[in-house]
């Protein structure tokens, strides 16, 4: 009775629990059911395809959802495998409105009619990829074009973009946040018409796209660029990246510059970016860097460095002279030409350095005064870092920002130490540097020691900084950067 009292008193009293139902004194009770049409059709539409239809035989409650959901229609497979007439058949049988669309692999000529099936009004999300293998590739068919006013985000893969799409469209993405274009052949002229119709976007990633020599960004609302390109194109007459220009980008954040070590003299240019807090990976063979009025560029002694290189392979009885000449130019890598700005908006900074001089790196330092976080990759052997024992001015960064320092590959060799030692002996707030060694070694209790004797750690200039020895996995971007805030944590 005392219950009963109190669920009339509750229900009297404008209480919103829903009201009890047949076997609520179970154990389990089903109480997902009792959500709303609305809810229980977002959670179903954020669920695997698959598994989003086998909800119908739940219970009669929901049996009519998922054809009312927003579809989430992701298929992946390979060449030939994606089952045409199961996506034809979701398609004609879904009458709710369309959330995700995601077909990979494709080596399929029936993309235009999917594309414009009536179950897709309104697609918020876009994922068409083709076969990497189809040679030549296929041209992005129009229809891909008819959901820019409600797509959110868009992944395109394994195609060519024609310039007639570009001149017979006025492209337009009002509402499209993130974009990914993977092994798209684009002229310049079309994708700096598509970008310019992206009013919104976030974070743009291009990987290894072409037909292109320049990118030039100017973008009031972008937040994260990621650039993956190759300086090996697979076909002579294949146009490359060779110039990216970031001309105005107030909300630009990170700036992931992702080449091939060498990067073949290119050159990178951010003119205006305020709040730029992230900026990698760049190498000591970058052509030329300007940021704002500082200049970095490469000697041109080190593109001796593979003629030389050469020499020293073909022709033995120069090894001696020539591994001199190697050494005296190689170890300049990016030179300062010109300090005019510093950025101190700048947190977070990776380089790629074959060239392991310690003057490049405090030139960096120089740059970027208020920097928390260096990730430097290496695979400098036996170079001798002619400045190792010079003294050095007081430096900000050094002083009261620089927190975490992860070195890659750590060899234990002298350039590796004079590096790694330089920073525990001056960084006076660090607090972990993470040494990324091979595996063999972090079980090699006697290697360790002798590496912590090297380093003076007993000399370190913050007695709380960390020092941690781990095994190499993997040191490059990961896949998908639109939700990371920094992809190099990511990389170890």
């Amino acid at each position: 009775m005392g219950a009963q009292a109190k669920r009339k008193r509750s229900h009297q009293s404008g209480s919103q629990e829903p009201p009890p139902r047949a076997g609520e004194g179970d154990p389990d009770p089903d109480l997902i059911s009792l959500l709303p049409d609305g809810v229980l059709g977002d959670i179903i539409s954020l669920l695997p395809t698959a598994d989003g239809a086998r909800t119908q035989a739940i219970s009669r409650r929901w049996r009519p959802l998922w054809r009312s959901a927003p579809l989430n229609l992701a298929t992946r497979g390979g060449v030939g495998s994606v089952d045409e007439a199961a996506v034809s058949s979701i398609l004609a049988a879904h009458g709710g409105p369309a959330r995700r669309f995601a077909v990979s692999n494709l080596a399929l000529a029936g993309l235009d009619g999917w594309l414009r099936s009536p179950a897709l009004d309104g697609l918020r999300e876009l994922d068409v990829s083709y076969s990497a293998a189809a040679s030549p590739k296929p041209a992005m068919p129009p229809s891909a074009l008819r959901f820019s006013f409600t797509l959110r985000v868009a992944h395109l893969g394994c195609c060519h973009f024609p310039d007639a799409v570009a001149a017979s469209c006025q492209i337009h993405f009002p509402n499209l946040q993130h974009l990914t274009l993977r092994l798209v052949t684009v002229s310049e002229h079309s994708l700096h018409a598509m970008l310019a119709g992206c009013t919104v976007l976030n974070s743009l990633v291009l990987k290894y796209c072409n037909g292109f020599r320049c990118l030039r960004i100017n973008s009031r609302s972008l937040n994260c660029l990621a650039v993956h390109y190759s300086d090996n194109p697979d076909k002579a007459e294949e146009i490359i990246l060779q110039e990216l220009i970031l001309e105005n980008t107030p909300c630009l954040e990170r700036l992931i510059h992702d080449g091939p070590y060498g990067d073949c003299g290119m050159r990178v240019s951010v003119i205006s970016a305020p709040k730029l807090k992230l900026l990698g990976r760049l190498t000591d063979g970058i052509g030329r860097l300007e940021l704002g009025g500082t200049v970095f560029q490469v000697s041109l002694a080190f593109f001796y460095f593979a003629l030389i290189s050469f020499v020293v392979i073909i022709c033995p009885f120069l090894c001696h002279c020539d591994i001199i000449l190697f050494d005296s130019y190689i170890i300049q890598g990016l030179k300062l030409i010109r300090m005019a700005t510093t950025m101190r908006s700048l947190k977070v900074l990776a380089l790629f350095n074959n060239a392991l001089c310690r003057d490049v790196i405090i030139n960096f330092m120089r740059c970027f005064p208020c920097l928390e976080k260096l990730y430097i990759r290496t695979y400098a052997l036996g170079m001798e870092n002619a400045w190792a024992d010079k003294p050095v001015d007081r430096l900000e960064c050094l002083d009261l920002h620089l927190k975490r320092i992860v070195l890659g590959f750590y060899l234990g060799k002298k350039p590796h130490v004079d590096i790694a030692s330089f920073f525990l002996l001056n960084a006076g707030v660090l607090e972990s540097m993470k040494l990324v060694v091979e595996t063999y070694e972090v079980n090699n209790k006697k290697w360790i020691e002798k590496q912590r004797e090297h380093l003076q750690l007993e000399n370190r200039a913050s007695i709380s900084a960390q020092i941690e020895f781990v095994t190499f996995h993997c040191f490059s971007c990961p896949k998908d950067i639109h939700e990371l805030s920094e992809p190099f944590e990511h990389t170890l």
